[in-house]
């Protein structure tokens, strides 16, 4: 319940900055070029992010708490990749994430013996925005994402427990964007979103904010911080299934504009 409020308030907080920054700006909305339209621009992005995972996940009635350092997925991961698109014309926007992400880590369990989680994550995210003021976007999405889980834990006394499940679902979310120029050169950006609602996952939340240094017209540099949180819970017994991990830490970008 701590965690809930902790987490209402950030967000509230981050949506109501984006707010009031992009008021300051409604003024000097920005004027479509000559035709009446300004033509799309478009910009593709690919990182490192540095995060860290924690929470709990089960599959039946076995349980695994999640608590990665990014040491620890560095030493332990096995693939991952993740890469963004944002398109827009001044008024309408398009953006695309995608990441994946496989991990197989071995924790030591307070009595001895050891508890392995081992999964891969997919997620794909898909969002339209519609500018509201210069500096501020409305947008709206989907953000599908697949959880493939294995979890064993094989105590110092007694039997060893094997349990395996695979996931999909799709959490429809909403969110405010705001972008503020800092010079020539330089841009701060930050989002925050919710989703899930109990339409996929029972509530998701993400929150992010970072700096682009826009190095040359076609190419520059971010860097910023991340925060992701799904809550996700299906079946019973021993179909039950949960997924109830946030993923946090900066990560950095190069950036690609045409």
């Amino acid at each position: 319940m701590q965690r809930s409020i902790a987490v209402a308030a950030t967000v509230a907080l981050i949506l109501a900055v984006s707010v009031l920054a992009g008021g300051a700006a409604f003024a000097q909305t920005a004027k479509p070029a000559a035709g009446g339209k300004e033509s799309w621009q478009h910009t593709a992005a690919v990182y490192l992010l540095a995060a860290g995972m924690s929470g709990k996940s089960s599959i039946g009635n076995l349980d695994a708490d999640v608590d990665v350092s990014f040491s620890e997925i560095l030493e332990n991961l096995e693939i991952g990749g993740m890469a963004a698109y944002r398109g827009t014309n001044g008024q309408w926007s398009v953006m695309v994430n995608s990441l994946f992400i496989g991990l197989g880590v071995t924790k030591d369990l307070p009595l001895g013996g050891a508890a392995e989680v081992d999964f891969d994550q997919a997620m794909l995210e898909v969002d339209g925005g519609w500018r509201l003021a210069k500096s501020l976007e409305l947008y709206f999405g989907l953000r599908v994402t697949d959880i493939d889980m294995d979890l064993e834990v094989r105590p110092a006394i007694g039997a060893d427990q094997i349990a395996d499940d695979r996931h999909s679902w799709v959490d429809p979310l909403v969110g405010l964007r705001c972008e503020v120029p800092m010079g020539a050169k330089w841009s701060f950006i930050g989002r925050a979103d919710v989703g899930g609602f109990g339409v996929g996952s029972d509530f998701a939340w993400q929150a992010l904010t970072h700096f682009d240094w826009h190095i040359s017209k076609h190419f520059g540099v971010a860097f910023g911080y991340v925060a992701l949180d799904m809550d996700y819970e299906d079946g019973e017994g021993s179909d039950f299934f949960k997924y109830d991990i946030v993923a946090t830490g900066p990560f950095a970008a190069a950036t690609f504009s045409f």
